[in-house]
Formats: C-alpha cells, sequence, structure tokens
C-alpha cells in the first residue's frame, strides 16, 4: 500500500486541516496578493502541518524560487552563508522564500547572523520558518516574523480528513476505533494516518494497539 502521508499530502488550501479560522484566511489573503508580505515562523508539536502549510503556501503562490535548509543538518553559522548569499541577491522576478525547517537546531549565533538579512532584503526575500520548540529560537528572529502556533489543529476538519482518506480508499472501519486512533494521536495527524496505513489489513482498520506503534514520517 502506498504511503497514505504522501499520498494525501495538502497541495492547496482546501486539503489542509488548520489550525484556525483565521490563519485560512491569511492563506487565502497571500494566495489573492501573491506573496506572503513578511517573514513566518511556524511553531508547535510534530505532525500539525507546519511542513504541509508551507508546502501549500508554495504551490497556491506558484513560487519557483525557493530553497529549502533543514537545521537537522546545518546548525552552524558557516552553514548560514550559502542563505545570505541566495538572499542577497534579487530574483529575475516576483519573490524569492527561503524555507528554514527545524530552525530551533540551529546555535543561538547561527540564528542571529540572519538578523541583518532578514531586514536588509526582506523587499525581495522572505523567509519560512518552522520549528518544534520556539523557545529555542531566539528572540531577535521571532520580532521579525509573523508567528503563528501549530499547537492544536481544529477537531472537526481533523476527523473530517481521517474519515475522508478511510472513505476514499475503501477501508472498512468500526466507529469506535476510529476515534480511539483519533483520540490517541490528536493533534498529530501525521501519526494518525500512519498509524490508519499500519493497522489497515485486507481493506479493514484493525483496533488500535498501542504497543505496536512505531515512528512516523514527515507530513
Amino acid at each position: 500500500m502506498e504511503l497514505l502521508t504522501e499520498k494525501y499530502r495538502p497541495k492547496k488550501i482546501e486539503d489542509l486541516v488548520l489550525i484556525n479560522k483565521e490563519f485560512g484566511e491569511k492563506l487565502n489573503q497571500w494566495k489573492v496578493n501573491g506573496t506572503i508580505g513578511n517573514h513566518l515562523l511556524l511553531y508547535g508539536s510534530p505532525g500539525t502541518g507546519k511542513t504541509s502549510s508551507v508546502n501549500v503556501i508554495l504551490n497556491e503562490l506558484n513560487v519557483s524560487d525557493y530553497i529549502t535548509i533543514n537545521g537537522s543538518d546545518k546548525t552552524g553559522v558557516d552553514d548560514t552563508r550559502r542563505v545570505i548569499e541566495y538572499a542577497s541577491v534579487p530574483p529575475i522576478q516576483g519573490t524569492k522564500i527561503v524555507v528554514f525547517e527545524e530552525f530551533e537546531r540551529l546555535s543561538p549565533q547561527a540564528q542571529d547572523s540572519l538578523k541583518y538579512v532578514l531586514e536588509k532584503f526582506s523587499s525581495w526575500c522572505n523567509f519560512i520558518f518552522t520549528t518544534n520548540n520556539i523557545n529555542k529560537v531566539t528572540q531577535a528572529i521571532i520580532s521579525r516574523c509573523q508567528v503563528f502556533a501549530f499547537t492544536q489543529l481544529d477537531v472537526e476538519s481533523y476527523t473530517k480528513k481521517i474519515l475522508d482518506i478511510l472513505t476514499k480508499e475503501q477501508i472498512s472501519f468500526e466507529e469506535q476505533d476510529v476515534i480511539e486512533y483519533i483520540q490517541h494521536s490528536y493533534p498529530d495527524l501525521r501519526k494518525c494516518i500512519n498509524l490508519i496505513n499500519q493497522n489497515t489489513v485486507d481493506n479493514k482498520l484493525i483496533k488500535l494497539n498501542i504497543n505496536e506503534i512505531v515512528s512516523t514520517d514527515k507530513y
């Protein structure tokens, strides 16, 4: 079976399980304007849609000039030089975007080395930072961004997403079993989808066994 997290990875705003109505309105506003207008910082626990939201933004705004950096393997001041060089060159048209995932893994010194870049080149290059731990992001970065908390997801939309996937995949299920999957996983949507992937046998969702849960991939 194809990984459901990949098959149902959001591409459009309507595909997302939103953190709240206001964020959905922001997404639509950025789509109409063709730009996010300022740097973004998305923070919250894993599986709540930070990376998915970034991908939707890039897709809906038709952004082609962007780079993605992951702080899990780029943690020093030297590693930010490529980012600074990229951001400093104006695009041929439109705007550039730098996506910096797991930003909390950068040292405070490396984070602060970007302060000047965020201000100097903001007219043509916006940054989108994601982090699981906002307490490890320096105030100098936070103060220069629009900040959105991915600490919870709309429960109704979360449930609808899971039921939609089960229906589209023609997976039979007991209502109480689905409730247990959601209660165990919320707000980690990625975790819930992966558990369904792992526990579907002959197109039937089996009862959740929390002792057999394995780690998940990015959603």
